[in-house]
């Protein structure tokens, strides 16, 4: 291979490895901030909180949407409406609400044909609503539920989101790009003879391809405010862009101080260090300035360049000078350190030149320049690292949601197990359930349904047994629920054990009917409620107890269990708090009684307006399955939450696996909301795990997630919420 074609290939090698390691580092850092859409939805979050601009922009968004709905009611309030969007744009709850709103949108437009781009969140509106009426009822009564309010939006993208999907299908360009840039520097050292002019012009180009990096960030900057109009959309659109692009600015930077040092090391252990002196630098400055071309076409080059630089000076006048300031400071950078790595590897004698000395110690100024180097890396790294913003999908939520804090209690549906604590694990004879609250707990269940009894700890040959607080009454209502035979083994163990003197002892059990056949003491298990209350402080849990007991021993038992102070107090009459208000105020256990009443703070629920449930006592699938099995039984047509019973008696861990199912559980929920116009709120099953629960919980939460509007009464929207389960 001849000198000019080594050198030719030398150039081109350089080139080719420059772009490689410039565009892969776009690439990298494209990667995880514009295609992941967690991290995506993660650095909006991060723009939502330093930016007042954009801040200010979505809550007029959100109210323009609302106005819009209902023009003629709410043009009056629009300073109540957009006073009330940015106190609520401002917290927390709306941050975790516009992430998962941004996080949604993406994984749509990177996936769909889309030219414009909306940012929607329903529990945004329910948020707004609940605002709004603390200081303007009537204004919080004329927004329409049906709006799907928008948060943001970006028009006539169609030519940038092509850009994007095209960058997204080629993601494993991050890692192999820089490797084929290093390779090509590598073939470029090897082919060229002077391979540390070689070194520093490598190091030269990196410098100047950080700064061009840099300069197309301030330029794209500069286009993607020019989609906007208003100045304070304009400032907000600054802002996103900043928060965005801040990587890539600190790879830019990477780049030019990485290019400085390596043309500054090889710069200092070569002879030709002497150039930078500055009677040179001043003579080679005036040659460039003074000196014409002598082609036509370089001419031509000097003249257009001039042109350029002066429509530059006249538009962005500071643009300019960031510019020159940038440039003039990478290069003093760049000759203090020639000047500082020569002085310690150039050794000087007293009769010679200065651009006679010898060099010495090359691993000096080798090991110098490899430690800036590392450190330059580490830290560029650690900045990276530190400044990634945290995605709220570590955020547990409300429930394990973050979507569910801005949903009423009646916009929930919680997986509930009928007589929870009546489990196998726990020695009961006829259990509902296999396993004990505690697993219940942690396997999702949040609502339970408590059967609480007196009684009192009998002992009969080694055998003990709690004898259950029943007179005549309860007797003939509890044989006419559980049928003949069971009720004759429960009074053959009264029989065997005997009655309690009247001095006996009576405590709080959960039971079933009859203590005899399996109990807890009710303050332990309470306690282990509390524990969890306490170790989970987003959590909300709904009991409703039957209560077969005087009520107040159950207040007692509430006390000393610690779990009073977590009792909500709810007026039923008023639209429900939100999950998120709830969790905010630390009351996040809701408790209703079925026979007693204490107040405010633990109503009856169906004397009270608070639940209204469909039948339960069905003793076959195909009863449970029937086409009245939706029909009213207790409860108040108007109250707000709606138990849905589903289950076999007497309870069957077989028929459970069947009846738990998603095409019985599933359709006959889906079937019941549309017949009654609720959303199943209290989901209540025997033996949980069997089945799919869960399942068919989270596919009504999703439903109501996707309906038009927050409202889950909306009667005409319970057939899309059906279809939205597929």
């Amino acid at each position: 291979m001849s000198a000019r074609t080594r050198s030719v290939a030398a150039g081109v090698l350089a080139v080719l490895g420059t772009v490689c390691l410039l565009v892969g580092a776009v690439y990298a850092w494209a990667a995880p901030t514009l295609f992941d859409s967690e991290k995506f939805a993660a650095r909006a979050r991060s723009a939502l909180d330093e930016s007042p601009a954009l801040r200010q922009v979505v809550a007029r968004t959100l109210v323009v949407e609302v106005v819009e709905a209902n023009r003629a009611d709410l043009i009056a309030f629009r300073p109540v409406l957009v006073a009330a969007a940015e106190t609520v744009v401002a917290s927390d709850t709306f941050g975790d609400v516009f992430e998962v709103a941004v996080r949604n949108a993406h994984a749509f437009f990177t996936e769909e044909p889309a030219d414009n781009i909306v940012v929607r969140a329903n529990e945004a509106l329910v948020l707004l609503i609940d605002t709004v009426r603390i200081v303007a009822p009537e204004a919080a009564d004329g927004i329409p539920a049906s709006v799907r309010p928008a948060l943001l939006r970006f028009g006539d993208l169609s030519a940038d989101l092509e850009l994007w999907r095209t960058g997204e299908r080629t993601e494993t360009l991050a890692w192999v790009l820089p490797l084929v840039g290093v390779v090509a520097w590598v073939g470029a050292v090897a082919l060229t003879r002077d391979r540390s002019a070689m070194l520093v012009r490598l190091g030269g180009v990196l410098t100047v391809g950080g700064l061009a990096l840099l300069l197309g960030i301030r330029i794209g900057g500069r286009l993607f405010e020019s989609h906007f109009d208003l100045p304070v959309n304009q400032e907000a659109a600054a802002d996103v862009w900043d928060v965005y692009l801040d990587g890539l600015r600190a790879i830019a930077w990477a780049a030019i101080l990485a290019g400085i040092v390596l043309a500054a090391a090889v710069q200092a252990i070569t002879r030709d260090a002497s150039r930078l002196r500055p009677a040179r630098l001043r003579a080679a400055v005036v040659g460039i300035v003074t000196r014409e071309p002598r082609t036509r076409i370089g001419r031509i080059g000097l003249g257009v360049g001039m042109a350029v630089a002066g429509l530059a000076m006249f538009a962005a006048p500071l643009d300019v000078v960031t510019a020159l300031v940038t440039a003039t400071g990478a290069f003093l950078l760049y000759a203090s350190l020639v000047y500082f790595l020569g002085a310690i590897v150039v050794r000087r004698s007293a009769d010679a030149t200065y651009a006679d000395h010898e060099p010495r110690g090359r691993a000096w100024a080798i090991g110098v320049a490899v430690s800036l180097g590392l450190v330059l890396i580490g830290g560029v790294s650690t900045y990276l690292i530190l400044s990634e913003p945290e995605s709220t999908a570590r955020v547990q939520g409300c429930n394990g949601r973050v979507e569910y804090c801005l949903r009423r209690l009646d916009q929930v549906t919680l997986a509930t197990t009928h007589n929870a604590p009546t489990a196998a694990e726990d020695g009961f004879l006829l259990p509902n359930q296999e396993r004990g609250v505690v697993d219940q707990l942690r396997d999702g269940v949040r609502g339970f349904q408590i059967d609480t009894f007196l009684g009192s700890v009998r002992t009969n040959g080694g055998v003990s047994v709690v004898f259950t607080d029943l007179d005549d009454n309860k007797l003939l209502s509890i044989e006419n629920t559980v049928g003949p035979e069971l009720t004759a083994q429960a009074l053959e163990f009264r029989r065997i054990v005997g009655p309690p003197p009247d001095s006996a002892r009576q405590d709080v059990y959960l039971c079933h009917n009859f203590c005899e056949l399996g109990a807890l003491e009710a303050r332990p298990t309470f306690v282990e409620f509390r524990r969890f209350l306490e170790r989970n402080p987003t959590e909300v849990l709904f009991w409703v107890v039957q209560d077969e007991m005087p009520a107040e021993r159950l207040r007692e038992v509430l006390v000393e269990s610690g779990l009073d102070r977590y009792l909500a107090t709810i007026d039923w009459s008023e639209p429900l708090p939100t999950l998120g208000a709830l969790a905010s105020s630390g009351q996040r256990l809701v408790v209703g009684l079925e026979n007693g009443d204490l107040g405010p703070t633990i109503p009856n629920v169906f004397r009270d307006r608070v639940v209204q449930e469909v039948p339960y006592n069905y003793r076959t699938i195909e009863q449970l399955t029937a086409p009245d099995s939706c029909r009213p039984l207790r409860g108040r047509p108007d109250a707000p939450i709606f138990q849905f019973n589903h289950w076999v008696t007497p309870a069957s861990a077989s028929a459970s696996a069947v009846a738990n199912t998603t095409a019985v559980l599933g359709d006959r929920a889906f079937r019941c909301m549309e017949e009654r116009g609720l959303l199943p709120n209290l989901v209540a099953v025997d033996f949980y795990e069997r089945g799919d629960l869960f399942g068919v919980v989270d596919a009504l939460n999703a439903a109501v997630g996707e309906a038009e509007g927050p409202e889950s009464r909306a009667g005409a929207g319970v057939t899309s919420l059906r279809a939205a389960d597929g």
